[in-house]
């Protein structure tokens, strides 16, 4: 903000922002001073004057993220925040400055995530860096040209899957039950272990549970979400009707 003082015949004028240099200059009428401070005001607003980048070599993007897993995590709701938030602490990216997290280091870790997760686990964990870089840039006074996750482009959502086990197959998994050998010995393909979660969940819904109830048994709270597992075999469809 402006600040305007009287020194004897002349007006100063200060404009203050943080994250900019201070700006001074000394004017003999009140109405240049008042003039120039709107000017140099709107100036900074259009990102066109230069900005201290002394915060952001100062800081890391670990240093954010604790102060956001402090001030912001608590509350939204669902742990799998704090998950997330635990990996992204540990690797590299969160020990750069501000002033060095650049677009093609957050598409370095997208790459680098996606060889290890699922396309929609690292979307999660974007959107919580994302996230926190704009509390910072709003309401922690931290001057962030551009939000670089913006500038990255974000991997596919993952295909819904539709495979169920077949009672047979199920028995089979019963049957071998030593789990990190369970679908070789058993002899079955193309199925995972969260296929089960899918077959539960539909096995719920054709022994007539409702949409609420199903969720309170699997904790789903999107009802878009439960419907993505909810995958009906036709002759349950017909033996109804």
């Amino acid at each position: 903000m402006a600040t305007i003082r009287r020194r004897g015949a002349t007006w100063q004028v200060q404009v203050r922002r943080q994250g900019h240099p201070t700006l001074s200059r000394t004017f003999r009428l009140k109405a240049d001073a008042e003039q120039w401070a709107r000017q140099k005001e709107a100036e900074i607003d259009r990102g066109e004057l230069p900005v201290d980048t002394r915060l952001r070599r100062s800081h890391t993007l670990a240093q954010l993220l604790e102060r956001y897993a402090v001030t912001v995590i608590p509350r939204k709701r669902g742990a799998h925040r704090e998950r997330y938030m635990r990996v992204i602490l540990r690797h590299p990216l969160s020990r750069l400055s501000l002033h060095r997290l650049t677009p093609a280091e957050i598409a370095k870790y997208r790459d680098e995530r996606l060889a290890v997760v699922t396309s929609a686990t690292v979307q999660r964990e974007l959107a919580i860096v994302r996230h926190c870089l704009q509390v910072a840039r709003n309401e922690w006074g931290f001057v962030l040209p551009s939000n670089p996750v913006d500038q990255v482009k974000l991997p596919p959502p993952n295909n819904p899957r539709e495979r169920r086990a077949s009672a047979d197959e199920l028995e089979r998994l019963l049957d071998a039950c030593e789990a990190k050998r369970l679908r070789r010995r058993a002899g079955v393909s193309g199925l995972r272990f969260h296929d089960l979660r899918h077959e539960a969940v539909s096995r719920f819904f054709e022994k007539g549970l409702n949409m609420p109830e199903v969720a309170a048994i699997s904790g789903h709270r999107d009802p878009r979400m439960l419907m993505r597992y909810t995958h009906p075999k036709a002759e349950a469809i017909a033996a109804k009707l």
